[in-house]
């Protein structure tokens, strides 16, 4: 197997540093039994050579070992989706992930976390897809960018340099964390909704809930007063064709603004939208992991620098993975939610987000207080203008 590359060399040295932010996905598979959904994981499982072999963190470098006998992706039982948050590749012994399966009457819940630095949120929903659909031929929703595009190294330092000694907004932290995810499952209607009121910004859906998530946080009291604020933006690179589909495929955009109380939602939406663009299509995630690069020691030692700052560079992650036309179904799993943990204090939460043939996910992860999380979350729909009685919220299960 090739070498790890940076971004998921960071998340190792995060996980090894107790600070680990692994990613899952839940969905519901109507008409399927436990033991019918049990068997396809496995055999889906072993198809996947990033899912079923174990991370070696015993040399210098993490290394991902030869199959063995036992598969490193295991089901676990008596685990809450709130447990699944506390996955840690270095505490399971280089285990890859954990899976819960929640059987119904009508047919079976599916919930999973992986270590991030061997999946990102459109693998998993890949993974979703081919569990009932064995052999089939899956569609990707995005062009892979070419691996090369990579823009000028010195202007991206530059800004960088700024951006680190200009003061960000402090937000509020809990002295008792929980881990906690709640989302909403809606309708098509309300999916298009969505996208007329990015079109009515002039903006796209990630610029949209970045401005949204601004005002949510203002509304629910997380941030009180002006100043800058910077936002995690993963995008899609490849679709990870070497691993079958199942893999590491993004970098990071950080795109920053300064926000007020009474900051439009549009006029950030835009603001936001444009930025992406415009470091998407120079390549700036290129020189993100050019700059951070491939020495685990001296990565390391940077992760857990960053570590002892008294916050993360950004307030929050935002991953909006667009449509995706192969899930929805009862073939290919309802009511899917992407999901990631979030560490105390390193920064608010993390809003993920897609369209399927059912309609619209938006899930957000935090480790504030359930009440705090949820009432960020309904300010984040109103913000939107999603009603939230015209979809299923979750959890429980």
């Amino acid at each position: 197997m090739a070498a790890f590359s940076p971004l998921p060399l960071v998340h190792i040295a995060l996980d090894k540093l107790g600070k680990g932010a692994p990613c899952g996905i839940a969905a519901f598979f109507p008409n399927q039994s436990e033991e019918q959904l049990f068997a396809a994981v496995e055999q889906r499982a072993r198809q996947l050579p990033l899912a079923h072999r174990r991370i070696d963190l015993s040399g210098v470098a993490p290394k991902i070992m030869a199959p063995d006998g036992d598969s490193a992706f295991v089901r676990v039982s008596g685990k809450s989706l709130e447990d699944l948050l506390e996955f840690s590749v270095s505490r399971s012994h280089g285990l890859t992930g954990w899976y819960v399966l929640h059987p119904r009457s009508d047919g079976c819940w599916f919930l999973a976390i992986w270590a991030h630095a061997i999946v990102d949120g459109h693998s998993m929903l890949r993974f979703i897809s081919g569990l009932t659909t064995a052999g089939q031929q899956v569609e990707t929703t995005k062009a892979e960018r070419p691996v090369g595009a990579v823009g000028p190294f010195l202007p991206w330092m530059l800004r960088s340099a700024i951006s680190e000694m200009k003061s960000r907004l402090a937000f509020k932290t809990f002295s008792e964390p929980q881990s906690n995810v709640t989302w909403i499952n809606a309708s098509p209607h309300t999916a298009e909704s969505l996208k007329v009121t990015a079109r009515r910004f002039e903006t796209g859906v990630t610029g949209l809930l970045c401005g949204a998530l601004v005002q949510a946080f203002y509304r629910s009291s997380l941030i009180d007063s002006a100043g800058r604020l910077s936002f995690l933006v993963p995008i899609t690179r490849t679709t990870c064709p070497e691993t079958n589909g199942f893999g590491f495929g993004i970098g990071w955009l950080i795109p920053e603004l300064q926000v007020t109380p009474n900051s439009e939602l549009g006029m950030m939406a835009r603001s936001f939208h444009k930025q992406i663009r415009a470091m998407a299509d120079a390549g700036w995630d290129k020189n993100l992991e050019r700059a951070i690069g491939t020495n685990y020691s001296r990565l390391s030692a940077m992760v857990a620098k960053t570590l002892k700052r008294p916050r993360a560079d950004f307030i929050a992650t935002v991953s909006w993975k667009g449509r995706i036309p192969y899930l929805g179904t009862a073939n290919t799993g309802t009511r899917v939610a992407c999901f990631a943990a979030v560490q105390p204090n390193t920064s608010l939460c993390h809003l993920s987000g897609h369209i399927d043939q059912s309609g619209l996910s938006l899930s957000l992860s935090s480790c504030m207080p359930q009440s705090v999380a949820q009432q960020v979350f309904k300010n984040l729909l109103t913000c939107l203008e999603i009603d939230a009685s015209q979809g299923e919220r979750y959890p429980p299960l």
